[in-house]
């Protein structure tokens, strides 16, 4: 699903929803890089849109993504996330992933 944020028929903000059988994720989410339309604060506008059509469905979760940056962790946080860990898992064949970390920072260190 995507969500649209316009001020003055000019879109100033989207929003990316996945849709599950129970869940809803947000996905992607990008505003106008305009001090004018900032100001407006769409993705503020967005998310409660967003909650309201997940409650409709009768979701049991909706997922707000990660936390990258100390911005975006205090915005999503002040929707009252939850912060969760998120387990990693890799595969490779024959034990080769940390052999091939070693080599990546060797090459990463080396100059040029």
């Amino acid at each position: 699903e995507l969500l649209l944020a316009h001020v003055d028929d000019r879109i100033i903000g989207g929003m990316f929803i996945l849709l599950g059988r129970h869940s809803t994720c947000y996905w992607l989410g990008a505003t106008a890089k305009d001090e004018r339309t900032l100001k407006h604060r769409p993705m503020n506008a967005l998310l409660p849109t967003a909650f309201s059509r997940a409650a409709a469905r009768g979701s049991e979760w909706f997922e707000l993504g990660g936390l990258m940056t100390p911005g975006l962790r205090a915005f999503k946080l002040g929707w009252g996330a939850e912060e969760l860990l998120q387990p990693t898992f890799e595969r490779s064949l024959g034990d080769l992933m940390e052999p091939l970390r070693e080599a990546r920072l060797r090459f990463r260190r080396a100059p040029p």
